[in-house]
């Protein structure tokens, strides 16, 4: 990971447009619909409508509840990704249940309310399910989680007893094991803005790293603004490319304003940490 914010403003400067698909696409509602008749046509699962956005699978093995939010994302930003987007979730249905190891447990960066909205948050309290999250900036805390061969997972209390492990013991494994899973990181275009995105789907958790901006992070990275627009993905804007910096201001707004971000705080990193910043007047 080093060797990518080393080479930070190079790989912006050379960085890919994103392509604009100009094909019809799929309402919220549409898409829950569609998603839902894949599970059952390709699994053993039954699909339970529950709102606009969410539906269980039900089977005799036990349910599963899928919020789809993050989901539309990754589609609506490549429609024709849409198989893909849809594999994704039969291979996390498939995934429930199998075994874990501890070497799996991460940490993610995402809004510090995002998990109301988890599979298992339904029938008991939050708390009681899984372990407390740690504040990182603005509206975003970080989470444990399990990263699975298909899905990311949060990790729960059931699954520390599982692996035998305190919550400490669970974050000393994170903070070792997610800037390794975490993989190359790249940039896009994207309206004039830089995307960052990783094959891993942990991009975001980069953010968290101290050698991106910590102390001792690289010092391109100072004065630099990032958003995390997705699940999977951060918009970002280096203060030595002045272009980058005006396309995020510009973009941000524009995802926040239209409900397309998953985080609604630009982050600004000063004195080697990330901190929460309003957008600039108009």
């Amino acid at each position: 990971m080093v060797r990518f914010f080393l080479g930070l403003v190079a790989l912006f400067v050379s960085a890919p447009a994103l392509a604009q698909s100009e094909i019809d696409v799929l309402s919220p509602a549409e898409f829950r619909v569609h998603l839902a008749a894949y599970v059952e046509a390709e699994t053993d699962y039954r699909a339970k409508h529950v709102d606009e956005w969410t539906f269980i699978a039900e089977s005799d093995a036990g349910d599963v509840r899928f919020n789809t939010q993050n989901a539309y994302r990754q589609y609506i930003a490549d429609p024709p990704s849409i198989a893909n987007v849809f594999a994704t979730y039969i291979n996390a249905l498939l995934e429930v249940g199998a075994t874990k190891i501890a070497g799996q447990i991460i940490l993610v960066v995402r809004p510090s309310d995002q998990i109301e909205n988890s599979n298992l948050a339904q029938t008991r309290s939050i708390e009681d399910i899984f372990p407390a999250p740690r504040q990182f900036a603005g509206d975003l805390s970080l989470f444990l989680a399990i990263d699975k061969p298909s899905s990311i997972a949060y990790l729960t209390h059931d699954d520390l007893s599982d692996f035998d492990l305190t919550e400490d013991e669970a974050w000393t494994i994170a903070l070792g094991s997610t800037p390794v899973r975490i993989g190359e990181l790249s940039a896009a275009s994207y309206d004039e803005a830089f995307v960052i995105t990783a094959d891993s789907g942990l991009a975001p958790s980069a953010l968290a790293d101290p050698s991106f901006c910590g102390p001792e992070g690289n010092p391109a990275v100072a004065g630099a603004v990032t958003l995390a627009i997705a699940n999977d993905m951060f918009l970002i804007g280096l203060p030595s490319i002045e272009s980058s910096m005006q396309s995020f201001w510009s973009t941000a707004r524009n995802v926040v304003e239209i409900g397309q971000s998953a985080s609604e705080t630009p982050l600004l990193c000063q004195d080697g940490k990330w901190v929460a910043i309003p957008f600039p007047e108009m």
